[in-house]
């Protein structure tokens, strides 16, 4: 064991030697100390690739258009157009026991300093290389994994091992991959540059998300900034939620939304009439649904079913859908769905309640033939939450760890997400006011605030599209945080439509909320003030 720790550190030695100092390396230093890399003994790891890349201008990194998870949206497909890079990089890749696939890259020429690690979206099995390649242009030194497993988003088949749970795959994508993932690309990078990177941060949105909430919980010194997006991190009783909307609207065709008749998009235009000048201007966007006090019996049919109103029926599916999910004795499993959300149920309908049903067959009861139409809410749950709750959900509101290593948190979530109720992120950000703060007073949100802040973004879908601002520069935000002490009093979000940005507007730290001031553009940010509701 000494022969192999002495030979170990002989080679860390001659790497960090080789590499000297980063803001005097040349080119070539760097080259040799990529293809150093390759002897580096990591524990449980193998290094299978190192390859120092000076491209000509544009460069399609080789077989990232098999296995890579493309494009921005959280459930678009795998093996999409090539990966292209546009600087010198040094792209390491191995397989940490007993079957993490993971890479880093590292910037060749103009590395900014620091690490940045990427999470994934629902059940992936494939690199995030669209993402590593716009960290990489933009300087920074990134890793990212297939969390332990290869496949589709949809897909949990690899759960199963014999027909009983693969405990150990299922921990590796709960939370093993990434802490690993990242251990091994820091080490990397100190190999590489001859020193650690200066900061280092996590940014991750829905299941990577829950990622970034996991790294913060169970691994509080891993990151110094965390961005977390949309994030779910309560699986058991999410994926009961989504089963709630299926059971809903789907079991009884009277309860059904969209058919014969699509009424979905009636039920939108009747909430914004009901509550979008609500924040002082009228512009298709609910800034505070929770203050939205829409009664969907106002829709009832005054005489047979028509496309302009709502059978009783379907009134009630409609309460359900907006309102807690809960047991028979009234204790609350998860948080409703947002109203001004509508307009996307169709994709909870059609993909979501599958998607969710997934979770069950494999993850809870090892059945694939499970059914959701038999689900019984008190039972069933319970049987998640003890059987794999314990193993996979990230609900643990003691952030104190990762507050003393100094770490900040930049937590968001649309507020017309279809998917994963935005309701969920205020449960969990008001758990940890009362955990670390102590309280649910104005003081102990204020103490909790110095290092976690939860930013809504008006009428934002699952973690971008939709008619609100969706873009934003929250890892800026988090960087300033982290390295200037400067926390994020309000963020600029831009809606961009074909290129062109139509409309900004400020992001608050929750509770507060954006408000027109009475004059100037309400397509402008800077005539509007956060203020509490």
């Amino acid at each position: 064991m000494w022969g192999e720790r002495r030979s170990s550190f002989v080679l860390m030695a001659v790497l960090i030697a080789c590499a000297a100092s980063a803001s005097a390396q040349s080119s070539q230093d760097l080259d040799r100390a990529c293809a150093a890399v390759g002897r580096l003994n990591l524990p449980q790891t193998h290094i299978t690739k190192t390859d120092a890349i000076h491209p000509s201008g544009e460069y399609g990194v080789p077989g990232t258009d098999k296995g890579t998870v493309s494009g921005d949206r959280w459930y678009q497909g795998k093996g999409g157009p090539l990966v292209r890079v546009h600087r010198a990089f040094c792209r390491v890749a191995g397989v940490i026991d007993p079957a993490i696939h993971f890479e880093t890259w590292l910037p060749l020429e103009g590395w900014n300093g620091r690490f940045e690690g990427l999470g994934l979206g629902a059940f992936w099995g494939a690199l995030p290389y669209a993402g590593m390649a716009r960290a990489l242009d933009a300087g920074y030194a990134v890793g990212g994994t297939d969390s332990g497993h290869q496949s589709e988003f949809d897909d949990a088949r690899w759960t199963l091992k014999d027909g009983a749970l693969n405990s150990g795959v299922v921990g590796d994508w709960g939370y093993r991959s990434m802490h690993e993932m990242t251990v091994k690309s820091q080490a990397i990078v100190e190999a590489v540059y001859g020193r650690r990177a200066h900061h280092s941060y996590f940014a991750g949105c829905s299941s990577g998300g829950y990622q970034a909430l996991t790294e913060a919980q169970r691994f509080p010194t891993d990151y110094d900034g965390i961005l977390a997006g949309a994030p779910a991190n309560y699986l058991t009783h999410l994926q009961a939620a989504q089963l709630a909307f299926g059971l809903a609207t789907r079991v009884d065709p009277a309860t059904n939304l969209e058919m014969p008749f699509d009424k979905l998009p009636m039920i939108h235009r009747a909430v914004l009439r009901a509550c979008d000048a609500a924040d002082g201007v009228t512009d298709g966007l609910i800034e505070n649904p929770a203050a939205c006090r829409f009664d969907p019996a106002v829709l009832t049919c005054k005489g047979g079913d028509a496309s302009d109103c709502l059978t009783p029926p379907q009134v009630q599916a409609l309460k359900r859908i907006y309102g807690d999910v809960r047991t028979s004795d009234g204790r609350k499993i998860f948080p409703g769905l947002p109203m001004g959300s509508e307009l996307e149920w169709k994709l909870m309908s059609s993909m979501q309640v599958g998607f969710a049903q997934t979770f069950y067959r494999y993850f809870v009861f090892q059945n694939p033939e499970w059914n959701y139409a038999t689900m019984n809410i008190d039972r069933d749950v319970a049987f998640a939450d003890e059987h794999i709750g314990k193993q996979l959900n990230s609900i643990n509101a003691d952030l104190r760890p990762f507050r003393d290593h100094g770490g900040k948190l930049i937590q968001y979530h649309g507020w017309a997400d279809w998917g994963i109720t935005p309701y969920s992120s205020i449960d969990y950000f008001n758990t940890v006011v009362a955990t670390v703060g102590g309280s649910m007073s104005d003081a102990a949100r204020r103490d909790v605030q110095q290092f976690h802040r939860l930013f809504m973004l008006p009428g934002v879908s699952h973690c971008s599209g939709g008619a609100g601002p969706d873009q934003f520069a929250g890892l800026t935000a988090l960087e300033q945080w982290v390295e200037q002490g400067k926390a994020p009093e309000r963020i600029e979000a831009a809606k961009v439509v074909d290129g062109k940005t139509v409309r900004t507007r400020p992001l608050c730290p929750y509770p507060q909320a954006a408000r027109y001031q009475g004059t100037g553009s309400t397509d402008e940010a800077a005539n509007f003030k956060c203020q509490l509701p």
